[in-house]
């Protein structure tokens, strides 16, 4: 097209032209990864043994007490109504001024073969206990609502980014063409922060959240009108799609334009299957009672609970369901009290119903808030009212399913809650790991935008291994900078006697006083649950190491057997954890 036919827009846009060529090729990969979400062939995982496909995330705005749900604080008992004064530049008006300390309106008990403490509301929650992995050593940054949910939803207090549901999607594809990866199913009312909080970012449109309305229509004018056939609309997609690309050749570097041609069809695919799902009657009156459909105090939430199940059912990847109004500044024990009952049956009829259709296992569930609450109560008004405010450096949140460390509390708070002191980390350490219970690798699963790659966890993060349940040696592979030799990955099929060696590479044929050596740890299957563990003595190491270990290895003799050339533990191979092979790991560390 010669200059003088050129139009301003057109001329202006053919300037940038040479930069973009720039990020092209970045670009380019990154786009066909995208691409496939709406292909029949999907990404494959960077950690193809994870278990979870799917993720259902259960998030209770307005910041749940750990206090008065999951995490029981005797202490506080003894300094009930005490009060106290706090001051200080890094305090805000929130949490400065006059307090007293509140304690917990509610009596705790321990749930399961595995002890899990819930407070008494708890009674359907607690019958799947065993299924559950609490943890309590999450810490975010923000007190603030709406900064803090795009934190927990996005990794970045300040909006903008992809949702964690999004960069799942990016990742790992659609399952269902006719649905979106990652659907969100609100309350009537949006959580503070709106709909940013299940934004693409600078993903692909298609990847963004697509919201369930809980009442009428699940998605306005999904249906055209009664006079306008199928067949009708189909011609008509298709000679706008015509127009499209006939625009998309002469703006190719337009990614948006093909991303609204993706969006037409997929909404034309839905028509038939969103009515379908959001249906509940064809489901069992038993179903229903389970979830606690049709009564006034659980309906809401049970529906769509039950949505939920259908919705992983049908391949969508992603499903994150709100329930808000947590912020129980005052008069806890009435908020709580009655926003407990409300979400408990549903979720634990969540748990077994996904159990007994065989989809618990590839189904990761979430359970958490944007932060926890403080022991204590700031004075307002001349008044007391026992409830508690916003915390930050304490929360419970837990899993279920999807190859997490069930059976397990993992982390601690101090003993009346206000900090978390064991298992401590960061929300993007939590992020990682909710990507790596997924199959992928934080690291590598990336978006070129503004000049540099980005990630869910802003700048890379570590993934919190205790949570995650031991399923084979191949998810260690990289472990304390340890390479793995394996003969065998899947724990449940593998035969009696496959074992799998480590070896330090670092040592690796080096000479020590003379003696070429390299360390060796094994993990043999016994045959049914049992697992065993073997290293080499402190007397053997001496003999072939020339004395070089001493008695820095002689507290390995605590873990059991003392042979003459090798020790051994039998340990339950479905109950052991990366931090318990951490443990194993100690006769090996240098004094």
């Amino acid at each position: 097209m010669s200059l003088n036919r050129l139009n301003r827009r057109q001329h202006l846009f053919s300037l940038g032209g040479g930069l973009g060529s720039i990020a092209l090729t970045a670009m380019a990969s990154q786009q066909a990864l995208a691409d496939q979400s709406d292909a029949a062939e999907l990404p494959k995982p960077h950690f193809p043994e994870a278990k979870a496909k799917h993720c259902i995330f259960l998030y209770m705005e307005g910041g749940p007490s750990h206090i008065d749900t999951f995490d029981p604080k005797p202490a506080l008992k003894d300094l009930h109504m005490q009060e106290f004064q706090r001051s200080g530049e890094e305090q805000s008006a929130m949490s400065s001024g006059r307090r007293y300390y509140v304690q917990s309106p509610f009596e705790f008990r321990k749930h399961g073969d595995s002890g899990a403490d819930m407070c008494q509301h708890w009674e359907h929650l607690s019958t799947v206990a065993d299924d559950l992995c609490f943890y309590r050593g999450c810490q975010v940054e923000s007190v603030n609502h709406p900064t803090a949910n795009y934190h927990v939803n996005t990794g970045n207090q300040f909006g903008g980014d992809p949702a964690l549901g999004s960069w799942v999607t990016y990742g790992l594809g659609s399952e269902n063409q006719d649905l979106p990866g990652f659907i969100v199913l609100p309350e009537l009312a949006h959580p503070q922060g709106g709909t940013a909080n299940w934004s693409n970012g600078f993903l692909p449109t298609s990847l963004q959240g697509t919201p369930l309305r809980p009442k009428g229509s699940p998605i306005l004018d999904i249906l055209p009108r009664s006079e306008i056939t199928r067949d009708h609309q189909r011609a008509t997609l298709d000679f706008l799609a015509q127009l499209n690309q006939r625009h998309q050749q002469k703006h190719p570097f337009h990614d948006q334009l093909q991303a609204r041609m993706q969006s037409y069809e997929l909404a034309f695919r839905m028509q038939t299957q969103v009515p379908e799902i959001v249906d509940l009657s064809g489901e069992t009156q038993a179903t229903l009672d389970m979830y606690g459909v049709g009564t006034e105090q659980t309906d809401n939430f049970g529906r769509r609970c039950l949505l939920a199940r259908k919705l992983v059912e049908k391949g969508v990847r992603f499903v994150q369901l709100y329930a808000g109004t947590w912020d129980s500044h005052d008069y806890i024990a009435k908020a709580h009290g009655s926003l407990i009952p409300a979400v408990d049956r549903p979720i634990a009829a969540l748990i077994q119903d996904l159990k007994q259709r065989g989809l618990l296992d590839q189904t990761l569930i979430v359970w958490m808030g944007e932060f926890g609450r403080t022991p204590d109560n700031g004075v307002r008004g001349g008044g007391v009212a026992y409830g508690r405010d916003h915390n930050p450096d304490a929360m419970t949140i837990w899993l279920a399913g999807g190859g997490c460390n069930a059976g397990h509390t993992i982390g601690a708070t101090d003993e009346i809650g206000a900090k978390a002191v064991e298992t401590v980390h960061h929300i993007r350490d939590f992020h990682v790991t909710l990507l790596k219970l997924l199959g992928l690798d934080d690291n590598k699963l990336t978006y070129y935008h503004a000049g540099r790659f980005k990630q869910l966890s802003q700048f890379g993060g570590h993934p919190i291994e205790e949570l995650i349940a031991w399923q084979g040696l191949r998810r260690l592979t990289r472990w304390r900078g340890l390479r793995f030799e394996v003969e065998t990955v899947n724990r449940r099929s593998a035969p009696a006697g496959r074992c799998a060696r480590r070896r330090d590479e670092r040592w690796r044929g080096k000479r020590w006083r003379g003696k070429r050596w390299h360390r060796h740890f094994c993990l043999c299957w016994q045959g049914g649950d049992q697992l065993c563990a073997s290293w080499p003595t402190a007397e053997f190491l001496q003999y072939r190491c020339g004395g070089v270990y001493g008695n820095a290895i002689s507290e390995s003799v605590t873990y059991g057997l003392h042979q003459t050339h090798t020790q051994q533990k039998t340990i339950n191979r479905n109950a052991i954890t990366s931090a318990d092979v951490n443990r194993l790991e100690c006769p090996w560390r240098r004094r």
